[in-house]
């Protein structure tokens, strides 16, 4: 990942993973897959599926994405939870399964892992020479001293070097008001971190979306502030070159994934798309009880293909997608599809923004 410029962490989710395919390889984009959590059965209360069966699903998917790309790296820590070690059954199988298709992924891991999940982590980087992603959390970052003895030890665990690791100072979710402390903090705490000029690659991470779009009124329009741009961009020019962080970010989610009821949830028909410092969202009505239900998408999108932050049809497969929604050349689809729409925008969007960025220097 020394040479990738730009860092999607996305959710391993149908629209996300669909959205890589069309993704091809990009250059310079190299995205972290986080895999979901297995499905929650609300009625008989209970897990959808096993964890071999939610593997063999998701990576059913995922390998029809890692046909289109060159790079990518996995992390399965959301699958941990109620006293269960799901995680590194699933990242086992995973790295393995991906393996026999030809597929090296870039195992992902943090500083409160378990033991277990480091050790198949680390073997599998040593095996393949793929490296491991480390992403450090807000808390990690408050003590710098201690952070060093940390990471040395997660060091032993895994097996490898600083050279072997590309490192994430990962702010998670970022509030706009509190975006002069965020930036203060990192100011003041990135170049203080151990072995920084020794990293395979050094990131910066955040998101600003919401959790929910319950915040914004049916029939209207929003811009989001992107926050982790400004910062990011602050962080370029306020930090020495040999130490400024790339940029990695959440596309256009929430970085935690929240737990929803799909049998109780009434989805808004909705559009997420990514601008120059904002993200525009298109929202409309509960598709259950209105008259357009998911043609309420198409409304939307000739909307926004009226608008100048259009990018035109051209920009990405999502756009195109998102034209022809405009012209009913295509149907409305759903959730899933609306995701892989705004993540392709999203993700060339960014890709372009970043290059546009180093050439200016």
């Amino acid at each position: 990942m020394n040479t990738a410029t730009y860092m999607p962490i996305l959710k391993g989710r149908q629209g996300e993973l669909w959205s890589l395919r069309e993704l091809g390889s990009r250059q310079g984009v190299c995205p972290v897959i986080e895999v979901p959590r297995i499905k929650w059965n609300y009625k008989a209360n209970g897990p959808a599926h096993t964890v071999e069966e939610h593997v063999t699903r998701f990576v059913r998917e995922f390998d029809k994405a890692l046909k289109r790309i060159n790079t990518c790296a996995v992390d399965a820590y959301l699958l941990d939870g109620n006293g269960s070690d799901d995680s590194t059954a699933a990242l086992r199988e995973i790295l393995g399964l991906c393996a026999s298709r030809g597929h090296i992924l870039t195992p992902t891991t943090g500083l409160e892992r378990d033991s277990s999940y480091n050790r198949v982590a680390g073997r599998h980087a040593r095996r393949h020479s793929s490296g491991c992603v480390v992403r450090l959390e807000r808390e990690d970052l408050q003590d710098p001293e201690d952070l060093k003895t940390v990471i040395e030890d997660l060091m032993v665990e895994l097996g490898l070097e600083p050279s072997d690791i590309d490192l994430i100072a990962d702010l998670k979710f970022l509030r706009e008001e509190d975006e002069r402390n965020d930036l203060d903090l990192l100011i003041e705490m990135l170049p203080r971190l151990p072995y920084l000029d020794r990293w395979r690659s050094f990131w910066f991470a955040a998101g600003t979306f919401p959790e929910f779009l319950t915040g914004i009124p049916g029939d209207s329009e929003e811009y989001i502030a992107r926050v982790e741009w400004t910062i990011w961009n602050a962080l370029v020019r306020g930090l020495p070159a040999a130490r400024a962080p790339g940029f990695a970010d959440y596309g256009i989610t929430h970085p935690i994934s929240p737990d929803v009821d799909p049998e109780v949830m009434n989805m808004s028909a909705n559009i997420r798309y990514t601008t120059e410092h904002s993200c525009l969202v298109l929202k409309g009505r509960g598709v259950r009880n209105h008259p357009r239900g998911h043609y309420q998408f198409n409304d939307l999108c000739r909307k926004l293909v009226a608008k100048d932050e259009y990018s035109g049809s051209d920009f990405s497969p999502g756009d195109l997608y998102l034209y022809d929604c405009a012209r009913d050349l295509e149907g409305p689809g759903n959730a899933s599809k609306w995701r892989q729409a705004g993540t392709s925008h999203h993700v060339e969007f960014v890709a372009r923004q970043i290059a546009k960025a180093r050439r200016l220097g």
